[in-house]
């Protein structure tokens, strides 16, 4: 965000969305970046503002633009969940499970109640999957650098 909206903000490290969003509401923090499951109550409360979301709208909040909308395409830091496995599971093993993974996330329930928590469900096969980590890591890799982060 201060890369691409061009901002100097201080970020704040915190071990979780919980205590991120506690500091926010609390007034300790001008902004914070959430999930809409951990942030939709405040929102529809008024205790909060979304002012964009990364990826496509959200049918929880169909007022809130896309970050692109807001007018900053090069905002992506959209959160996945996936299903890992160790480095030496069989790839039978590995088909079978992601096989499995996906077809859940794809069928009702799971997909009805993923939708209704906020999240948009996917269910990729786990080679997508592994090009998204590899992309997500080259991704932040170039971001860091750019941003002359280092760690704590």
């Amino acid at each position: 965000m201060r890369q691409i909206a061009d901002i100097d903000v201080v970020a704040v490290p915190y071990r979780g969305a919980g205590p991120s969003i506690a500091d926010f509401i609390a007034g300790q923090v001008q902004m914070t970046f959430a999930t809409i499951p951990s942030i939709l109550e405040h929102v529809r409360a008024g205790r909060a503002r979304a002012l964009g979301i990364v990826g496509e709208r959200s049918p929880l909040l169909p007022d809130v633009p896309t970050m692109v909308e807001a007018g900053f395409p090069g905002i992506d830091a959209a959160l996945m969940f996936g299903l890992v496995a160790p480095a030496a599971a069989p790839a039978t093993i590995v088909k079978l499970l992601s096989g499995a993974a996906a077809a859940a996330v794809r069928a009702d329930p799971l997909r009805s109640r993923l939708v209704e928590l906020g999240y948009l469900p996917i269910g990729s096969a786990a080679d997508e999957f592994r090009e998204r980590i590899q992309a997500d890591i080259a991704k932040w890799s170039r971001i860091i650098e750019a941003g002359h982060i280092k760690p704590n």
